[in-house]
């Protein structure tokens, strides 16, 4: 026999925190954004975008992250015939850009196996998975 369940929210006992996952895992924050501008289009748990300088910058989490050791997914959504572009993703380089708990130190590159360019894209998309503080 089946059965219907139909709620408007869940939450823990105490009516206020968030309901714990059991083995189960959800992204902690994720960002959709643009450099060229610079802005984020579409955003969770991500307070802003900081444009370092071409191609670099770091994405702020609202919420920090438990320590900076947390996984990241990133891509970026332009390609032409002429260029591939890369979103990669870099901790400190040795000039003091090391990600943390509460931000994402991000470079954009394109280029090929002999050269390698820095570019501000339009459309990239990062998402985090960890847990927070």
């Amino acid at each position: 026999m089946s059965s219907v369940l139909n709620v408007n929210s869940i939450a823990a006992k105490d009516g206020t925190s968030p309901v714990e996952l059991t083995k189960q895992s959800a992204a902690k924050a994720y960002v959709l954004f643009d450099q060229v501008v610079p802005e984020i289009d579409n955003s969770f748990n991500t307070s802003s975008l900081t444009d370092s300088a071409l191609g670099n910058g770091d994405v702020n989490w609202t919420n920090a992250m438990s320590n900076a050791v947390y996984i990241t997914v990133a891509c970026t959504g332009y390609v032409s015939n002429a260029t591939a572009y890369n979103i990669s993703l870099s901790d400190d380089t040795g000039g003091g850009n090391a990600r943390t708990s509460s931000k994402f130190y991000f470079v954009s590159t394109y280029g090929n196996a002999s050269s390698t360019f820095f570019t501000d894209n339009p459309n990239n998309h990062l998402a985090v998975l960890g847990d927070l503080a």
